[in-house]
């Protein structure tokens, strides 16, 4: 008992905590459900965060994942391929990364770069690749229609 009394706060805090995962989980879950809603058809383009989410909750075909770039050494003829699909999406190459060696994209590259980009070169890639929506952090702006900001932003290309 003394003990417990003890901890008190520690343990106010622990049941705080439990409460915030669980409404962050059914935030998530809301989130998910309104873009499974928007019935998009093409693929998606998302930061690292948020990139196997949207695979596993969405179900979307997505267009490319930056964060795992490391099987290329294992499967060479991925490299010209990954490599050309990179340069396309963000318009730089691996040896212009400025965070490199781990393993991909780094999360703060990859906003810059979806932030830095305008109109004309998002509706490109929707033509070029058959893109149709971004999914984003909340705190990333994008020059485009934003047609979801909840929990994530999901922007759409028309």
């Amino acid at each position: 008992i003394f003990h417990m009394i003890q901890q008190t706060d520690s343990l106010k805090n622990r049941f705080e905590n439990i409460k915030e995962i669980k409404k962050n989980k059914v935030d998530e879950k809301i989130f998910w459900s309104k873009v499974k809603d928007l019935e998009i058809k093409g693929y998606a383009l998302t930061s690292n965060f948020l990139c196997e989410r949207t695979i596993i909750y969405s179900n979307l075909p997505i267009l490319f994942c930056f964060e795992s770039l490391d099987y290329i050494p294992t499967m060479p003829k991925l490299a010209s391929p990954v490599k050309k699909m990179q340069n396309k999406i963000l318009g730089i190459s691996f040896e212009d990364l400025k965070i490199k060696n781990i393993g991909g994209v780094s999360n703060n590259e990859i906003k810059t770069i979806y932030q830095n980009k305008n109109y004309e070169e998002w509706l490109a890639l929707k033509k070029d690749m058959d893109l149709e929506a971004i999914i984003v952090p909340k705190d990333w702006n994008l020059k485009l229609n934003l047609i979801l900001d909840d929990k994530y932003k999901v922007y759409d290309i028309k």
